[in-house]
């Protein structure tokens, strides 16, 4: 059943890059790819949707607390704060000029990876959380580079960025919700035969 609901909504995530697209005009590929657009919205909701599994996995995982458990409450975090980001725009972060901008890369993509190295025990608890983790990484990561390396007057740059991350966040919150129903599928057997 989740692979049948994670199927349909990806399709439908497509779908609304590609009506995006084709609405704009002719010239301009990203218009409907603005702060108020369909596809932002949607990328906000599901940073939230995300961050509220990830404090409900944290939650669970607490009670037995290890370090892993850490891990999901700083996913938390960080979609908490890229809902917001998203939502109001460069209010919270701006980027810095591009050739800054591959220093500040290159120095959070250190930062992450030695977060997951710390992390890996957690990130390895399920392959399903793996494997659709590490897709949302990858879109995330295109998100980022598209960002830092196309010229920002590119029609299709706005597009890519969008719609990478659109795709980024949808598997993150498959990732994370997919973790949240292994989690609770173990309680409810070890309440049942406790």
């Amino acid at each position: 059943m989740f692979v049948s609901f994670a199927s349909l909504a990806f399709v439908l995530v497509l779908l609304s890059i590609v009506i995006s697209v084709h609405l704009s005009p002719p010239g301009n590929p990203a218009q409907e790819f603005g702060e108020q657009g369909l596809n932002t919205a949607l990328k906000s909701l599901l940073a939230a949707m995300s961050g509220m599994a990830a404090v409900l996995v944290f939650y669970i995982r607490a009670k037995r607390f290890d370090p892993g458990a850490l891990f999901w409450l700083a996913i938390a975090m960080a979609c908490v704060f890229f809902a917001l980001e998203i939502r109001l725009g460069a209010g919270l972060f701006t980027a810095p000029p591009m050739a800054a901008g591959w220093v500040v890369a290159a120095g959070l993509a250190v930062a992450i990876l030695g977060f997951f190295a710390l992390s890996a025990r957690e990130i390895r608890a399920s392959r399903t959380f793996l494997t659709l983790f590490s897709v949302a990484v990858a879109f995330v990561a295109l998100d980022a580079a598209v960002s830092v390396a196309m010229p920002a007057d590119t029609g299709w740059r706005q597009v890519l960025v969008e719609g990478s991350g659109l795709i980024g966040m949808f598997f993150l919150f498959l990732a994370v919700s997919a973790r949240l129903v292994l989690l609770i599928d173990q309680l409810s057997v070890r309440r049942r035969f406790g």
